[in-house]
């Protein structure tokens, strides 16, 4: 048990370190994206903060130097870089007329939101000196952060569940468990590090809402329904899994480039690129759903008829920047076991052994899109405990999407098939699929893009 002065030592470099990369973040949107307001600049904050909170501790970590006297030394010079950026001057776009927000649909926004920060509230009171128990946390997540303290390096592959292959993962989320864990030795704020990514999933949303025209308490109304939905609520509050990582990063990469699409800015395109990367970076499932995003919006500015040589340009540019911002771990996997995929097997390209838990147990809902029995015992009652009401509500915008949004609505189907044929989504023994409810975290990005597509929906009536 560490004493009182060593905890003392530890907020200091906790405080360091995130006062260093809040301060990266300022200085960089400051003199860089200056133009931003509102919704968007809070997003871009955010996303900028969390690639230098992934730089401080990765490049040491890379280096084979994590210590947090390296994490803070790393730390002090982003912010000396950050201080060394010139400034451009701000361009701020047109003013465009603001849809009308009645005073009953704030009133609907305003309670919306008291409710989902009353159970944060309540469920962070009742639970805040209570270890984290989830099986993910204690088998992968916690586990393989405790080894890149112990080795002072991420060059490995930690697995502690024998034929799993769970050290394999990318693993962005787990940086920020680090980050709260390394200065202390000790994991007691683990429970905390969801929370902000949540509520920022949230400003994420209501911002993509307000880029395509969704009155702002509509907006509010719709982000306050996503992050109340239990598939997206539960694993951050309860399970205090990283997945809010990803959403929150996914929803800013849709955001930069939806207003890419209107303003042009390469900047935008830059923080796209980078959030995307992170989203990327987090989990298996954002590999697949940044690879759909980007195929998708490359595929929108052909049909939008810009010229071949912008598309192949910005496409490279996000291309390379979603490798960078993410692909570590790929990386990582192909040093250490000579597959980037692993434990997937990619014939001609990158060998695996047999993957005998796969096999097993990592049946997928498309095996069972043609069994009625279970559909009726299982599938439609875990959808519906994982989705609920408030996540149904958020679909029909999809139907009703124009303009910018008809790419968000496309990216909404390939997502969701990606989800139907990936593995576990139906994990079980044959004919007996569990964790469905769990595991329908796969397609919670397409539902993170339904929301403000709803949102303009009803906005416009």
């Amino acid at each position: 048990m560490a004493g009182g002065g060593s905890f003392a030592v530890g907020y200091a470099v906790l405080a360091g370190v995130l006062g260093a990369c809040t301060g990266v973040a300022h200085l960089v949107v400051r003199a860089r994206f200056a133009g931003l307001r509102g919704a968007a600049r809070a997003v871009a904050l955010f996303v900028v903060f969390e690639a230098a909170l992934l730089v401080v501790h990765l490049l040491p970590a890379a280096l084979g130097g994590l210590s947090r006297g390296a994490v803070l030394l790393v730390a002090a010079a982003a912010l000396a870089v950050a201080f060394a950026i010139p400034r451009t001057p701000a361009v701020a776009g047109p003013e465009r007329p603001e849809p009308p927000s009645p005073r009953w649909s704030w009133a609907l926004a305003i309670g919306a939101w008291c409710l989902v920060l009353a159970y944060l509230a309540v469920y962070l009171q009742g639970h805040h000196a209570n270890a984290v128990h989830h099986v993910d946390l204690l088998t992968f997540h916690l586990p393989d952060m405790a080894r890149w303290m112990q080795d002072g390096t991420i060059w490995q592959n930690d697995q502690f569940v024998p034929l799993f292959a769970n050290g394999n993962y990318p693993q962005h989320g787990d940086v920020s468990f680090l980050a709260v864990t390394l200065p202390f030795s000790q994991d007691s704020l683990v429970r905390l590090v969801p929370y902000p990514y949540l509520l920022a999933t949230g400003v994420a949303v209501f911002a993509v809402a307000r880029e395509l025209r969704a009155p702002a308490s509509t907006a509010a109304l719709a982000a306050a329904a996503l992050v109340a939905t239990p598939v997206v609520l539960r694993p951050a509050v309860v399970a205090s899994l990283p997945d809010a990582v990803l959403l929150m990063t996914f929803a800013a990469g849709t955001l930069f480039l939806l207003r890419h699409a209107r303003n042009g800015r390469r900047g935008e395109l830059v923080l796209a690129g980078v959030a995307l990367g992170i989203a990327l970076g987090t989990k298996w499932y954002g590999v697949s759903t940044v690879a759909i995003a980007v195929v998708v919006w490359l595929a929108a500015r052909v049909l939008a008829g810009h010229r071949h040589r912008a598309i192949a340009r910005d496409g490279l540019l996000v291309t390379a920047l979603v490798a960078a911002a993410g692909g570590i771990w790929l990386v990582r996997n192909w040093a250490v076991t000579g597959n980037p995929l692993f434990p997937v097997k990619v014939p001609g390209l990158f060998d695996a052994p047999p993957d005998v838990i796969r096999e097993r147990f990592g049946f997928s809902v498309a095996d069972y899109l043609g069994d009625p029995a279970a559909w009726r015992e299982h599938l439609l009652p875990d959808w519906w405990t994982a989705f609920s009401l408030a996540g149904l509500a958020l679909l029909p915008g999809v139907l009703a999407a124009r303009g910018r949004g008809l790419a968000l609505a496309a990216a909404v189907p390939a997502i969701v098939l990606a989800y139907v044929i990936t593995p576990y989504t139906a994990l079980g023994e044959r004919g007996d699929p569990l964790l469905i409810a769990q595991n329908a975290r796969y397609v919670v990005p397409a539902l993170l893009l339904a929301a403000p597509l709803t949102a303009a929906a009803v906005g416009r009536l």
